[in-house]
């Protein structure tokens, strides 16, 4: 069949806009630290975590607790990002939405503690009248655009206290940001350099083997190879947090004859509790990521139907199963969405076997390629592959947006392409006409011909040099980033202080203490 077509010396040069001429301090603070002056404005909610304080510790920086107190920096973050939050992600997936959230704010806090610890350790501070200048201007105490005394001294003391501390250490971030990064200087062959980034340009001939294409035939071999792991079951379960819960809860049943719904509803954890227990039908190789020993997972397929078993571990806590139907093998002439379980399963844990079969078969088309020219393969009856044609671009590794970026002739983004260092290397080495050896990208494997070569138009070597400072001081803001939050700094315990706050009750409107949303 013949192929488709996708569709698819040293100085320190400043310009003159206020904000370019410092462009280390503009782009730390606005795409690191985010805001550096936080408002008062509470962002819309739509769920609550009640009564969370400074008991919950999200982690550590060189062992200083990160903690969510009332009105603090973390509590600000939180609030920011909710604003932020995208409407329709709220309402279609709130769980990950506040997840987000909270983790947002929990890194920027982090960031917050270190440059703190910075400054601290070398005696930066600000003095009283700066601060005071500060606070005059701040919008919490603003009435008809100035100062109000009334507003200063009718706020709750620890209102106050709490603005006086925020402010004080966004003046000392600020300065701090500026100290590192506002006199940042490179070299003249530096800024040459980065100018020559721009070019040779070329455009290529590409032939796609996609993961998605991985043959049925190939499916159904692992499947026969791995007949133990294609047992299919249907069981319901109780699942308690401790082994003497999960005991107590199948003694229940067992010997107390409470039925296994009544049991499941009342005492399992697990999210098949409403439902009295009952789980879909599940594949052998489904729940091998659910249970700590396999031991016990084969011990809970050579049960028969009607069965309970015994108290297993499970990731999720300590559980006991009935046998709603016996383990069986699927009939995949019958069930082809057995066979899609299987071919989900093999791309997410065995993707090596796809990417194995698919350089295979590049390399076989590749020997073609060269000996008829890579048009005329794809044009044969045996191949039935996706192939696409690019526009002129540079080495541009992560699409960096001063150089073009990586796209086909119709001017459609080519992202996996750009994020391989492997594409760039096999594509740019290669001479002209020649066909490339098989470069496996993120779900697919090409085989690349580069097609034409030029120098970039002078106007892109001009942007690239235009838009040097800024690149340079970004560079430098990630690397004082990582440096600051180097791995041996932090203790991250975020999940599980997420985890303690979706596992407490609500408590009753007139008993909560100021209220720490969701979002």
């Amino acid at each position: 069949m013949a192929a488709k077509k996708s569709q698819s010396g040293r100085t320190g040069r400043r310009p003159a806009s206020q904000w370019t001429s410092r462009p280390g301090l503009y782009v730390f603070s606005l795409v690191v630290l985010g805001v550096i002056i936080i408002t008062f404005v509470a962002g819309p909610t739509i769920g609550q975590f009640a009564g969370v304080g400074g008991d919950v510790e999200f982690g550590r920086y060189r062992g200083r607790p990160i903690e969510l107190e009332p009105g603090g920096f973390m509590a600000q973050q939180r609030e920011m990002i909710a604003q932020q939050m995208d409407d329709q992600m709220r309402r279609e997936n709130p769980e990950f939405a506040a997840f987000q959230v909270w983790r947002g704010a929990f890194q920027q806090a982090l960031l917050h503690e270190a440059i703190l610890y910075e400054a601290e350790q070398s005696g930066m501070t600000v003095s009283d009248s700066r601060l005071t200048r500060e606070l005059v201007q701040h919008p919490q105490f603003q009435e008809r655009g100035q100062f109000s005394q009334d507003r200063f001294q009718n706020m709750p003391a620890e209102q106050r206290m709490n603005i006086r501390n925020l402010t004080k250490e966004s003046l000392i971030r600020e300065a701090y940001v500026t100290d590192i990064l506002e006199g940042f200087k490179y070299s003249e062959a530096e800024e040459t350099f980065f100018a020559q980034l721009a070019g040779p340009e070329r455009r290529f001939h590409i032939a796609r083997f996609s993961f998605n294409d991985y043959p049925e035939q190939e499916v159904r071999a692992f499947a026969e190879d791995n007949e133990h792991r294609m047992r299919r079951i249907t069981v319901s379960s109780v699942t308690a947090e401790t082994e003497e819960e999960a005991l107590s809860a199948l003694g229940e049943h067992v010997d107390d004859g409470r039925s296994f719904e009544e049991v499941a509803r009342t005492a399992s954890i697990d999210r098949w509790a409403d439902g009295g227990g009952m789980r879909d039908p599940q594949f052998y190789f489904g729940m091998e990521q659910e249970f700590l020993d396999l031991d016990d997972l084969d011990d809970l397929f050579d049960q028969d139907e009607g069965d309970i078993t015994r108290v297993m571990e499970t990731t999720e806590g300590y559980a006991f199963f009935r046998i709603d139907e016996a383990p069986a093998l699927p009939d995949f002439d019958e069930e082809p969405e057995a066979l899609d379980a299987v071919r989900n399963y093999i791309v997410q844990f065995e993707s090596g076997r796809i990417e194995e079969y698919m350089l295979e078969q590049a390399e076989r088309f590749r020997e073609l390629a060269v000996s008829e020219g890579l048009e005329e393969a794809l044009n044969l009856e045996e191949w039935e592959l996706e192939s696409v044609l690019t526009d002129f671009f540079p080495i541009n590794i992560g699409n960096q947006q001063f150089l073009p970026g990586v796209q086909d002739e119709e001017g459609r983004p080519l992202d996996q392409l750009a994020q391989s260092e492997r594409f760039f290397e096999t594509a740019f080495r290669i001479n002209i006409g020649t066909i490339s050896e098989p470069v496996l990208l993120r779900d697919s494997v090409i085989v690349v011909e580069p097609l034409e070569e030029r120098d970039p138009p002078e106007d892109r070597q001009e942007m690239a040099q235009r838009a040097f400072p800024m690149t340079y001081s970004q560079f430098l803001s990630q690397d004082i980033e990582r440096r600051l939050l180097d791995p041996q700094f932090v203790e991250d315990n975020f999940s599980q202080a997420f985890a303690q706050l979706r596992r407490r009750p609500q408590q009753p409107p007139q008993e909560q203490a100021p209220q720490t949303p969701m979002f």
